[in-house]
């Protein structure tokens, strides 16, 4: 009867509790261990040779592992030179996919590091975003900076001709969307702003009275034209939904920053990685959908067009 409570009780404990009480009970002298100390040993330490065939830590490679401390051992993970995990046989079926999936990802940063280009390292030893990725603190580390040039604020149908002419002459553009924030399940926003930047102006495109008229599609749709941001593929597909285009000359920053083995992708890492200071975030979850913008959200929205252009253009310096 005891036996069986016994069992039973550990059934519902974790595996390193079992293990634990395991070795409690071996450390007593002979005379006072449980009459069941010997069946719950095997339901412990039990491997089936379905496991052993099919996944690695069996008894022989326990058996290989090196003692700590004068015991065998039985770490999740094994030694940094083969990677290898170790399972006790108390070990449950969610352990051991934790321990694939841990070996995979090992698996594919050595293939990543194999296959990155010498040339694109050889001169980044030691340099925070190339060599690893630049933490917050460094970025945070960073002056601020930000948009100080003329914004051109397009609101109204008559004033759209005007700016789009004095973008169809470029040949680069900083490319950025704004979206009011939902904080409700099932709540969603179309894109209030378009941001396009020049080397010497920022454009800010409200839809709310605008919509993605013609002009703006075509502008969206020349291949002649690059547009320069960071998370295209969603910013494409939402002004898709306000009105149908072939999107043309777009250039994600994030994936030409994968190529160039960098740590960081998104607009503000890349910012401090490749310019050397930072920009504010403080207006990202503000009302985009309002009337009328304030001036932080202007500088902000500006802000963000701009210096996706200025790394698009560090990008191809640093390739060169």
């Amino acid at each position: 009867m005891q036996q069986n409570a016994i069992q039973a009780r550990l059934r519902r404990t974790s595996p390193s509790g079992r293990l634990a009480w395991y070795k409690k009970t071996r450390a007593l002298p002979e005379n006072r261990r449980p009459a069941s100390c010997l069946p719950v040993a095997k339901m412990v330490t039990r491997i089936s040779d379905k496991d052993r065939r099919k996944k690695p830590g069996g008894a022989e490679e326990r058996k290989s592992l090196p003692r700590e401390n004068g015991r065998q051992g039985s770490a999740m993970f094994g030694t940094p030179e083969t990677n290898s995990s170790v399972f006790l046989g108390a070990e449950k079926g969610h352990c051991r996919k934790r321990r694939d999936k841990a070996a995979r990802h090992f698996s594919r940063q050595q293939e990543n590091h194999a296959r990155t280009p010498a040339a694109m390292t050889k001169n980044n030893s030691g340099r925070p975003g190339f060599d690893r990725r630049m933490s917050k603190n460094e970025i945070n580390a960073c002056p601020m900076r930000g948009w100080t040039g003329p914004v051109c604020l397009v609101r109204q149908p008559d004033e759209l001709e005007a700016a789009v002419s004095r973008l169809a002459g470029q040949s680069l553009l900083g490319f950025d969307t704004e979206t009011r924030p939902a904080y409700r399940k099932g709540e969603s926003y179309s894109p209030s702003l378009l941001q396009l930047a020049t080397a010497h102006e920022v454009f800010i495109f409200q839809f709310r009275e605008l919509g993605l008229a013609k002009p703006l599609r075509d502008l969206l749709a020349d291949p002649a034209i690059i547009k320069a941001g960071v998370g295209l593929d969603y910013d494409i597909r939402e002004l898709n939904k306000m009105a149908p285009f072939k999107a043309a000359g777009f250039v994600d920053l994030a994936d030409v920053a994968k190529k160039a083995a960098i740590k960081n992708h998104g607009l503000r890492g890349l910012a401090a990685v490749l310019l050397g200071f930072r920009i504010s975030k403080g207006a990202q979850t503000s009302n985009w959908a309002r009337q009328t913008l304030s001036p932080q959200q202007i500088h902000y929205a500006a802000t963000d067009a701009w210096v996706g252009r200025r790394i698009y253009l560090a990008l191809h310096q640093e390739a060169a």
